[in-house]
């Protein structure tokens, strides 16, 4: 993650276009803080989006491995919905 902030914070010094989302991992950007590394996240804008109700991801995730042609089981897609909830924050 820290290499990533970095790499980030390189492409902004040269000018280039880049956006960054972090999505479910408060404890991880908090480390980065924390750090020092990535002064830029201090001045990033912060959106808090709403926690995504698990039907939402599973209905997500079917449609979009369906249409990339790869098939799922409804069990594997509904773990792979579920497994955000099990990181530690």
């Amino acid at each position: 993650m820290s290499q990533l902030a970095a790499d980030v914070q390189h492409f902004i010094r040269d000018g280039l276009p880049i956006g960054l989302i972090f999505a479910d991992l408060p404890s991880a950007v908090s480390d980065l803080l924390n750090e020092g590394v990535a002064t830029f996240l201090r001045r990033a804008d912060r959106i808090n989006l709403h926690e995504a109700a698990i039907v939402e991801v599973t209905a997500s995730y079917t449609e979009l491995f369906s249409q990339g042609g790869i098939g799922l089981s409804a069990s594997l897609i509904n773990e792979a919905a579920e497994a955000p909830k099990s990181i530690p924050s």
